[in-house]
């Protein structure tokens, strides 16, 4: 059975209390935009074509997070129907263990969830995004030095590193910093002076212009889906030894 929330799609924004609640028919594209609009942000993530059901529910990371947390960090309220048809509110006072579990607990897997309330922050009159790109064989020194400045940089910078795959893939790095292209190009000057860059877009725009990044494929080709998943590796080269008497055939 697969229940069709589209028309759930309403933004009522609360600008004297710094909250939003939208329905989950809306998509995190339509949200950022209706806030940055009315000068407010809120940590939605990198894609406009996400629903904002799935992402809020399983946690929610974007390029906001080191500034103002997560999703689920400002997530204050959800509204869902149970297998029973009745509807609930959740929230830290009110069902507050089903709202624990409706922070990245669980996968949204206890019921049809109609309603979000948000926290929401004042958005800066102007924003850089950026864009740099390196080749395929410069992963290793690009992602030893990104490990160890993406933590420790600014808290109002965030940024990706997406790895493409190695037969005609690249490696790049994109991102939002909430202030002055200036800045930002001191902020990111530890990465940008790593390998020989074949792209790097850094641009100054308007907040509401760049309220969110649209994260490329990465040079996967005619795929409607796209999975794609995050950690902090350790890299260590692997010299391969050849033993003939463990060998069976």
């Amino acid at each position: 059975m697969v229940i069709d929330v589209s028309d759930l799609n309403s933004i009522k924004l609360d600008k004297k209390n710094g909250t939003v609640v939208v329905g989950t028919g809306n998509r995190v594209g339509r949200i950022a935009n209706t806030l940055a609009r009315q000068g407010f942000i809120a940590p939605f993530g990198d894609s406009p074509t996400v629903g904002i059901g799935g992402i809020t529910l399983g946690g929610g990371i974007g390029p906001l997070q080191r500034s103002i947390g997560l999703i689920s960090d400002n997530l204050l309220e959800v509204e869902m129907v149970d297998a029973k048809g009745k509807v609930i509110r959740a929230n830290k006072n009110c069902n507050s263990d089903l709202f624990w579990a409706s922070r990245g607990g669980g996968g949204g897997n206890f019921g049809v969830y109609t309603k979000y309330k948000f926290k929401v922050h004042r958005a800066p009159a102007k924003a850089t995004v950026f864009r740099i790109t390196w080749p395929w064989n410069q992963l290793e020194k690009v992602l030893k030095v990104w490990q160890k400045w993406a933590p420790s940089v600014n808290f109002k910078l965030g940024s990706e590193l997406t790895i493409g795959p190695k037969k005609g893939g690249n490696v790049s790095m994109e991102g939002l910093f909430l202030g002055y292209k200036t800045e930002a190009l001191r902020l990111l000057k530890p990465i940008t002076s790593v390998g020989t860059p074949t792209t790097s877009i850094i641009r100054l725009l308007a907040y509401i212009v760049g309220s969110y990044i649209n994260v490329p494929d990465q040079g996967i080709k005619n795929s409607g889906q796209v999975y794609y998943g995050a950690n902090y590796v350790r890299l260590r080269r692997v010299k391969a030894k050849y033993d003939p008497k463990k060998c069976v055939q």
